[in-house]
């Protein structure tokens, strides 16, 4: 039986280092290929982590692993990167298992570090030759860069498609159509938000597979290994390829049927008795945002955090809806100057897990977000709430009054009933992964119409915005992929603000509170109202931007 999967992540001097961990028993380390994440590798992790506790990381520069800062990446660098993060989880003797470009970090691996691995399996080695290198190298990583205009998101769309279809995927015709079965719609998914995930840092993780010398490596391997591929793999041919081995070493041909059961078996044969390490406390990572998993009986919740030496008061941020607290990057790095402030994905955006309920409410989102707060340690908090996350916020502190000492509401929701039906009716659409990658581009001008009128769906002259707002088409791009992260279910806490009426817990307050509202911002028109219901309240208008927003919650924070 398939263990669950946690995700987790270890400080590697000044990179974060991201991983998924299941099962329990000797360990078993495993190496995605490109330009994918840990994520690929899930079936295997899932086959062998009934007896085993299994590793599978996001190499850097892609999935959640922050990329390598030197300007040339190659194999030798990557595997060193793997060696240190192994260091960094005290890892001990054990099996080892790659794929694709993972195969050719694996095998340097085992080639620099023998004493670290029991064996090797190494699933799909490249050998290209010179010519052929030289033109993927030319044509198969082209740049990847957010255009103004949301055009690259089908361009990308098309590009992981052919790369089923082809291979290479840019030399579209007969001897080059691949063997594979054709990705469904959700594979392409999957396979694209990886993609996404890694940005323009795809090119260098991926293009150092295609120049790593796989023979030289192998015929310094002298560890115990296993060469595999399946038949439809496109690497197939290449076992061929491979130089003459030594004894302790062996090659296998594999039907694609049944191809997750014999890597897991590969991969056995490998293992020996260890005890697994146990994953490390945060150790954050001064002048930057960091990130961690909190574990909640529902599932896990990510959190950034930022100034976690400082000794002011702590500041807990909560997150408008369609969002996650990807939105609070920038304010978080202004404000965490005096104070540790801390912003987490509510369940269902984001990278946290989707709630436990079908249909959570407000109460169900502020207490999970109080449950997180005190996991992280904080009795005492200051709390801050955008639109959405201004809902929950406001219900978290009802709720605990002894714990939010200053309340910071930005955006508050209060819309008539007639508003609110409509608002829900239409706001946040049902995202479904469609066949030619269409919802990409939907989903982009969602997001992009919001910043030219309110609603976004009402695109007429009455419903206009003349302002002052940010295209800028990376930020963006951002916001779209945490958006797709939970398409799923990212409409979850919209839905429960839109349905929530604050007015009746406002009345309720504590907590000293500054009622916030953006001239440009459709809900500022509703701050001083707001505000009046609050027994201890001021209110305050901010011209826009991060800056100056940042500027009143600490003047309000501090004083």
């Amino acid at each position: 039986m398939a263990a669950k999967i946690k995700r987790r992540f270890v400080s590697v001097g000044n990179r974060a280092v991201h991983y998924r961990r299941a099962g329990s028993g000797p360990p078993i380390v495993l190496i995605h290929a490109s330009p994918a994440s840990s994520r690929a590798v899930i079936p295997v992790m899932d086959a062998l982590s009934g007896r085993h506790t299994v590793f599978a990381f996001d190499s850097p520069g892609f999935g959640e692993t922050d990329p390598l800062t030197a300007e040339e990446v190659n194999v030798q660098k990557m595997a060193a990167a793997y060696a240190a993060a192994l260091d960094a989880l005290k890892m001990p003797r054990c099996a080892l298992y790659g794929t694709h470009t993972g195969a050719c970090i694996a095998l340097e691996l085992a080639v620099k570090f023998p004493k670290k691995f029991t064996g090797v399996v190494l699933d799909g080695v490249p050998i290209f030759g010179p010519e052929e290198t030289r033109d993927i190298l030319k044509n198969y990583l082209p740049p990847f860069r957010p255009l103004w205009d949301g055009s690259h998101l089908p361009g990308h769309w098309s590009r992981m498609r052919d790369q089923v279809l082809w291979f290479p995927w840019y030399k579209r015709n007969a001897a080059a159509r691949s063997d594979r079965a054709f990705s469904t719609p959700d594979m392409l998914h999957a396979s694209i938000m990886d993609f996404f995930r890694s940005g323009d840092a795809y090119r260098k993780g991926y293009g150092a597979a295609f120049t790593y010398n796989v023979r030289a490596a192998a015929r310094a391997l002298n560890i115990p290994a296993t060469y595999m591929a399946r038949d439809d793999d496109m690497l197939y041919p290449h076992l061929d390829l491979l130089p003459k081995l030594p004894r302790n070493q062996v090659i296998e041909r594999h039907s694609r049927h049944g191809y997750v059961k014999a890597q897991a078996a590969a991969i056995k044969r490998y293992v020996r008795a260890a005890k697994a390490p146990a994953d490390p406390d945060l150790a954050p990572i001064k002048g930057r945002i960091n990130r961690r998993y909190i574990d909640l009986p529902s599932g896990q919740v990510l959190v950034r955090s930022a100034g976690e030496a400082q000794t002011g008061r702590p500041l807990f941020l909560i997150h408008d809806g369609r969002w996650s607290s990807q939105m609070y990057s920038p304010l978080m790095t202004a404000l965490a100057k005096k104070r540790p402030v801390y912003a987490l994905d509510l369940p269902g955006n984001g990278d946290s897990d989707a709630p436990a309920k079908a249909r959570p409410g407000v109460a169900d989102f502020a207490h999970d977000a109080a449950a997180v707060a005190a996991r992280l340690g904080l009795r005492s908090y200051d709390l801050y709430g955008r639109h959405s996350g201004a809902s929950v916020a406001t219900a978290l502190a009802a709720r605990y009054p002894a714990r939010v000492k200053k309340l910071v509401l930005d955006g508050v929701i209060m819309f008539s009933d007639a508003e609110r039906k409509r608002l829900a009716a239409k706001y946040t659409p049902p995202i479904n992964v469609t066949w030619d990658g269409a919802y990409l581009y939907t989903t982009w001008l969602m997001l992009r119409d919001e910043l030219v009128f309110w609603p976004w769906y009402a695109r007429d002259d009455k419903h206009a915005r003349a302002i002052d707002a940010n295209f800028n088409a990376s930020w963006l791009h951002d916001r779209v992929v945490e958006v797709l992260k939970s398409k799923d279910t990212y409409h979850l806490l919209t839905q429960a603000a839109l349905k929530n009426d604050v007015t009746a817990t406002l009345k309720k307050l504590k907590s000293a509170t500054l009622v916030v509202g953006e001239e440009a911002d459709p809900l500022g028109r509703y701050a001083a109202k707001a505000a009046r219901l609050v027994p201890q309240s001021s209110h305050t208008m901010v011209p826009g931007g991060e800056a100056a927003r940042a500027a009143v919650v600490t003047k309000f924070l501090d004083y």
